[in-house]
């Protein structure tokens, strides 16, 4: 089965050409996949997304997160006849080998709609790499579970980075891209194909680096971000009649499963 992995780009500054370049190399080296750069409009960078992606889209004007995103899920549903698998990714991140045999190997298993992984601001933690924690027996990462339904432990099912299939997407839809500039449009999607019956499955079998925010909340960003946030949350509340801040225990009640 084919890989997509989409990546929103909106590159401002040198440090997310960089973290850029970086999150899309190590997709293409630890997997065999398609990387498809969605611009949003940066003022840098555009070189090296044409270079370093297979494929590059660009919007005309600045349009957030969920339009962006929405933008390569369409060239791939419009591209692509078969069912295939779809990541989405923040360019801030950096994968390891494996990410893509145990996320189709989890999906497979327990039909799974989306399935992530763990992700952390350092790469060594308690003294390993974090593309090698798992196989340490004594350390607090090293669960044996998955999880069903959207939480493990600490962690929340990463909107920076997870994998769904084309026919997911086909069937559930895609970003409501009335959350504008970026915030709880992940939510909302993963909230939809929980109520359509799908899965949300994480394992800490994959593990990888993700700086956070590093577009969100960087200084050119930081306004625009501070006013988008409270109208996506009243947006959300009107759609779904609560505050998710206020619910997530239940929103993403998760079940473990033994492997």
């Amino acid at each position: 089965m084919k890989t997509y992995v989409v990546i929103p780009q909106y590159l401002i500054n040198d440090h997310l050409v960089k973290l850029s370049q970086n999150a899309i190399r190590s997709f293409k080296k630890t997997a065999d996949c398609t990387v498809i750069s969605v611009d949003d409009g940066g003022d840098r960078g555009q070189d090296m997304l044409k270079k370093e992606s297979d494929v590059y889209l660009k919007n005309e004007k600045n349009s957030g997160f969920a339009p962006t995103c929405n933008k390569g899920f369409k060239w791939i549903q419009k591209h692509e006849k078969d069912d295939c698998n779809i990541v989405c990714a923040n360019n801030d991140i950096e994968v390891f080998e494996g990410w893509l045999e145990e996320f189709e190997k989890v999906m497979s298993q327990f039909e799974g709609s989306m399935v992530g992984g763990l992700g952390f601001k350092g790469r060594v933690v308690e003294g390993k790499h974090i593309s090698e924690y798992k196989t340490n027996p004594g350390s607090y990462y090293a669960w044996n579970s998955i999880t069903r339904g959207g939480t493990l432990n600490d962690w929340l099912f990463p909107g920076g980075f997870y994998m769904t299939r084309k026919s997911v997407l086909d069937e559930n839809g895609l970003y409501d891209e009335g959350f504008i500039h970026g915030g709880y449009e992940d939510i909302d999607l993963f909230q939809r194909i929980k109520q359509n019956g799908g899965n949300l499955l994480m394992t800490p079998k994959v593990a990888y680096w993700h700086e956070e925010g590093a577009t969100r909340f960087g200084e050119e960003e930081k306004g625009h971000q501070n006013e988008a946030e409270p109208k996506n949350l009243a947006y959300y509340i009107s759609k779904w009649g609560y505050n998710p801040h206020q619910r997530l225990g239940e929103i993403f009640k998760s079940e473990q499963i033994n492997l």
